[in-house]
């Protein structure tokens, strides 16, 4: 069972890939949306599964 809604938030260590790849494994799951919180950049990112299996992102500043 996976969740609906997965986080992350990066902390000053974490590289972006890493995270990235971990959102879209639970998307592949059965995530329904992944979301990326980047403080250092006050950013959200947002993932989700298009209809094609494909991932795909949407910045908010």
């Amino acid at each position: 069972m996976v969740p609906d809604l997965m986080v992350k938030v990066k902390s000053k260590t974490d590289r972006i890939k890493p995270l990235e790849e971990k959102i879209q494994l639970f998307l592949q799951l059965g995530s329904v949306v992944g979301m990326l919180i980047d403080p250092d950049k006050l950013t959200v990112t947002v993932y989700r599964l298009s209809n094609i299996a494909e991932w795909r992102h949407t910045c908010i500043t």
